[in-house]
């Protein structure tokens, strides 16, 4: 496929080749399937979430504090990647569709997905790809084009903890992940701020 700009891991990926064509088009090859084309795309379709082939290299190396994550142990007690794509998958399928926040999502389901895919692994204590692919998190900056109020960031909330429990996280580990989700979500509210409000997403922020 086209490189876009969210490639999501391929764009961090040691195996994933940029090819350009005469008609100035790009496309990312995966050098793995010379070797296995059963399991890998020569030409995935991206943004690709996750890979059994992924191998990152570093753009920028974080320091612990600037990656803001939590212990490593949290995001193995949960279940890995698999749990965190799982999760996140049901939360943007509810989310995406409901009345009150739905809006806030926008057309590139797929795309904002898997972004928060990466995001939510970096924040458990994972590999920091997401800071590797759009640098610094930036969350509230990032959220300034939305008007988040209040009831968005609990209804946000809300979700997400269906979300959890529906992807056989414990209760436990919900109740532990919920309350420190809880900060972030009110740290997004900006209803009453003077912000700009044009799209940040897709900027590299330091």
């Amino acid at each position: 496929m086209t490189v876009s700009s969210d490639p999501g891991i391929c764009g961090v990926c040691t195996h994933a080749k940029t090819i350009a064509t005469k008609n100035a088009a790009e496309y990312l090859r995966c050098s793995l399937h010379d070797q296995n084309p059963v399991t890998f795309k020569k030409y995935p379709s991206l943004p690709l979430i996750a890979c059994d082939g992924f191998s990152e290299h570093s753009r920028k190396t974080l320091s612990s504090a600037e990656q803001t994550a939590l212990p490593q142990s949290l995001l193995q007690a949960i279940g890995g990647r698999p749990v965190v794509q799982k999760f996140v998958e049901v939360f943007y399928t509810r989310a995406s569709a409901d009345e009150l926040i739905g809006h806030l999502f926008g057309e590139d389901l797929k795309a904002g997905q898997a972004k928060q895919s990466l995001f939510m692994e970096q924040w458990l204590g994972g590999e920091p790809v997401y800071s590797q692919i759009w640098g610094h998190p930036r969350l509230r900056i990032r959220h300034f084009p939305f008007v988040i109020g209040p009831a968005h960031s609990e209804r946000w909330l809300e979700l997400m903890e269906e979300a959890l429990l529906e992807s056989s996280v414990t209760v436990k580990l919900v109740n532990e992940l919920m309350a420190r989700l809880k900060p972030l979500a009110k740290h997004m509210i900006n209803i009453d701020d003077d912000v700009p409000r044009e799209p940040q997403a897709k900027k590299w922020m330091d």
